[in-house]
């Protein structure tokens, strides 16, 4: 569950920051090339908006596992949550985690580039 906590909002913040240059909102942009400058801006705050709050729900969810259970959270996927530990702990990654920071989870699917 940690894992998966700081991978979800991990997304979040980039779509946030980067979501005018993601192909998944491709058609969104082309939209907004129709609308006049004023409904361009309420529309990309708008954007800003829902994935605001999609990070404070997660937050709210996700705060018992962060916080209180973070022991329990952290044994649903040893490589990744081991890794998410040492980051909260201001540890540097071993030497193996060093020369592999590329981490295919299977719970996840997805890979995770780890710093």
């Amino acid at each position: 569950e940690c894992g998966r906590y700081f991978l979800i909002h991990a997304d979040l913040c980039n779509i946030i920051a980067n979501w005018n240059e993601m192909e998944v909102f491709a058609d969104f942009q082309n939209g907004l090339a129709d609308l006049l400058a004023e409904e361009q801006t309420k529309q990309k705050e708008k954007v800003k908006l829902f994935f605001g709050i999609a990070i404070k729900m997660l937050e709210k969810f996700f705060t018992v596992w962060v916080n209180d259970l973070l022991f329990l959270s952290l044994f649903s996927e040893a490589p990744t949550d081991q890794r998410v530990a040492q980051l909260l702990n201001g540890q540097l990654p071993t030497q193996a985690q060093q020369q592999s920071p590329i981490y295919h989870s299977v719970i996840q699917k997805r890979t995770i580039d780890t710093p």
